[in-house]
């Protein structure tokens, strides 16, 4: 609470407030509640004082991480930490140093860098092609560097996917109840878990109407995505590094796309596993769909800002591949 304003997030917002996530609304409108509610967090885990001063790292959209944003959040964030109250007293935080704001993509980015020095030189050209439930973003790495001009960011998240597929099917799914059933069922539709859960709401008549609107809504939502990737240049990279958590539901497609524009290497999720204890206590749920690779992005960040790449375990890229092949 500040100011006679009281903010509810995530979860509990949902639970008790009837929150809905805003998609339209931009990450930068959304980021002050959230960085307080997670500083109040990590005061009660680990039992710190109501004033301490700590160093914040911040993960934007690749196209509202320009100058302006960043002044406008520093803006709005630095007076908020001064004095707020929350469920347990009032807290004051002090910055360690300025606030750190960096395009999604950038821990990836920063780790694969650090694994991978002679991949990263200047002759090398990468895409770091993020995909989770609001946006898609992708970082061109060529010449050394990343321009300005090359971070992209599209409104093509898993949340659109699931719009796509509420216009083809109707009312007889709601929101929610799509997108457990993609998740359930996996890019190709395993008919086992998908037909068990429309009985589980009653919806089993509507099988193969729904199966249909389904894979019609799968094939237009990649023809988006395809043109969008096109359109930024895909083709100009000789390797593509994902990360989100929709990019491993979207791996047979992605795979497929990636091959026929010439890239010759796919690094999945960076090569990056968080350890499965951490995991437990930063996952609410383990998605069958692959959705906790979704923490990847901020967990290979907050290592590297520490200074520290200890406490990953690397995916084994030949098992991947094989993987995938299986999965075709």
């Amino acid at each position: 609470m500040k100011d006679g304003r009281a903010f509810a997030v995530g979860t509990f917002a949902q639970e008790h407030f009837r929150g809905k996530t805003n998609i339209s609304l931009s990450k930068l409108k959304l980021a002050v509640p959230k960085i307080l509610t997670a500083l109040w967090a990590i005061k009660e885990r680990l039992n710190l004082a109501s004033e301490f001063s700590a160093s914040i790292g911040f993960l934007l959209p690749a196209g509202e991480c320009v100058e302006g944003d960043i002044k406008e959040l520093e803006q709005m964030l630095l007076p908020e930490l001064s004095s707020f109250t929350t469920p347990s007293g009032k807290m004051r935080v002090s910055l360690v140093k300025d606030l750190t704001v960096k395009p999604e993509g950038a821990g990836v980015l920063l780790y694969h860098q650090k694994k991978n020095t002679k991949k990263s030189g200047k002759n090398s050209s990468i895409g770091f092609l993020g995909i989770g439930y609001r946006n898609s973003n992708m970082l061109i790495w060529k010449n050394g560097g990343i321009s300005a001009k090359d971070r992209h960011t599209s409104d093509l998240g898993f949340d659109y996917l699931l719009s796509e597929a509420s216009s083809h099917i109707g009312s007889a799914l709601t929101h929610s109840q799509l997108n457990e059933i993609l998740i359930l069922s996996g890019w190709n539709v395993e008919r086992e878990k998908f037909d068990r859960y429309l009985k589980s709401i009653g919806e089993s008549n509507r099988s193969e109407s729904i199966a249909s609107g389904i894979k019609k809504a799968k094939k237009m939502y990649m023809h988006y995505l395809e043109e969008w990737l096109s359109s930024i240049g895909v083709d100009r990279v000789e390797t593509v590094v994902t990360f989100g958590g929709a990019a491993e539901f979207l791996k047979v497609p992605l795979t497929q796309y990636c091959e026929s524009n010439s890239v010759t290497d796919i690094c999945w999720h960076g090569e990056v596993k968080i350890p499965k204890k951490v995991l437990d206590k930063i996952v609410a749920d383990q998605d069958e769909g692959g959705l906790d690779f979704r923490m990847i992005d901020p967990w290979c960040y907050l290592h590297i800002l520490n200074g520290k790449i200890e406490g990953y375990e690397k995916h084994g890229y030949a098992k991947l591949l094989k993987e995938n092949k299986n999965a075709e």
